[in-house]
């Protein structure tokens, strides 16, 4: 039957609309891109919070350096009073070499306290650099991703578009009892059609009798499989 080989050709343009809609399901939202985007928010929400430290940090550094430099402004106003000559009360002289005493351990500590607080700032500033770059590099990946998917999908609904309008042309050209049986037989096995070669039955890999391929070749039918009952296909 001339009609079956349109049957056949709406058959595989089913099969071709149902894999691409499977498709379109997939890459809706990808397992890879949904793997790296929680990556990627996660390392923003970490690098937001080194980002807080190290500003903190140096607040603190700031605030210690002017703590340093009223220390040392204090040290150098009581040094020039001591050693300037203007005290002569020995009781306020000594008093005085203590404060400075005092002023200078603790300059020097503070002073200390400031260099581990500079280099944990370097520490930090590096930390940020490189997790900075890492998250650049993942995101500019996501996107990346992101365009290529929309491109697949793009291609995918038109291909899907341009396979349903052919459909539609062969179904309107197709015998109406022939497409019936086949939407019926549609409700039973997904694809109703199986293609014969080689005296096979490539629906169920079984052989089709002599009688039947007799028929199919003379174009009678339809002619329906002995073993899994689908409508049988023969092309020469």
């Amino acid at each position: 039957m001339p009609e079956l080989k349109s049957l056949w050709e709406i058959q595989i343009l089913e099969e071709k609309n149902r894999r691409l809609k499977q498709k379109l399901i997939e890459t809706k939202a990808p397992q890879d891109m949904k793997i790296l985007k929680k990556e990627i928010d996660g390392e923003r929400v970490a690098y937001s919070e080194l980002k807080e430290n190290y500003d903190a940090l140096k607040k603190d550094l700031k605030k210690k350096e002017m703590e340093v430099n009223a220390a040392a402004e204090q040290l150098e106003s009581l040094s020039r009073r001591l050693y300037g000559g203007d005290m002569t009360n020995v009781k306020e002289i000594n008093s005085t070499s203590k404060k400075i005493d005092a002023l200078k351990e603790r300059i020097e500590r503070e002073e200390n306290d400031l260099l581990y607080m500079m280099e944990k700032q370097e520490l930090l500033l590096s930390s940020l650099e490189e997790m900075g770059n890492r998250l650049k590099e993942k995101i500019s990946t996501y996107h990346r991703m992101q365009n290529a998917n929309l491109a697949d999908r793009q291609k995918a609904e038109q291909l899907l578009a341009q396979n349903s309008t052919a459909w539609e042309k062969l179904v309107d050209k197709l015998d109406e009892e022939l497409w019936g049986k086949y939407l019926i037989m549609k409700k039973k096995v997904n694809n109703p059609l199986a293609r014969v070669v080689k005296g096979i039955c490539r629906g169920c890999q079984v052989g089709v009798s002599f009688d039947d391929l007799r028929f199919l070749k003379q174009g009678k039918g339809p002619v329906f499989c002995n073993n899994c009952g689908r409508m049988l296909y023969w092309e020469k």
